[in-house]
């Protein structure tokens, strides 16, 4: 969500290279938190805090002493994930050999 929140006509209000710089790196950082919360509700489960206490500390103390869920689902998911990986991956090579060859012409 940062990403979207700031977005192109956002970024056009800020004037010189260093207020862009700080932005991109703002959004970046909270991006990158907002993965790694996500990340960690993924691998123990939906965070609920139904007892009022803070739902992320509880799950990274749980993963830390290694008290990690079992996901009847997941292996069954590697599949759609392996293709979607080296989907991602051939269109990445795609559009560099693509970059590759108009640079050369």
């Amino acid at each position: 969500m940062p990403f979207a929140c700031l977005g192109i006509v956002g970024y056009s209000y800020l004037s010189t290279i260093a207020e862009r710089r700080f932005a991109g790196l703002l959004v970046l950082l909270v991006g990158l938190l907002s993965f790694a919360t996500n990340l960690i509700g993924a691998i123990q489960g939906a965070m609920n805090c139904p007892d009022g206490r803070n739902a992320l500390s509880d799950q990274l103390r749980a993963l830390v002493h290694g008290e990690i869920h079992y996901f009847p689902l997941a292996p069954w998911l590697l599949v759609p994930l392996v293709i979607c990986l080296v989907l991602f991956v051939w269109t990445l090579v795609g559009l560099m050999t693509r970059r590759g060859q108009s640079a050369v012409s």
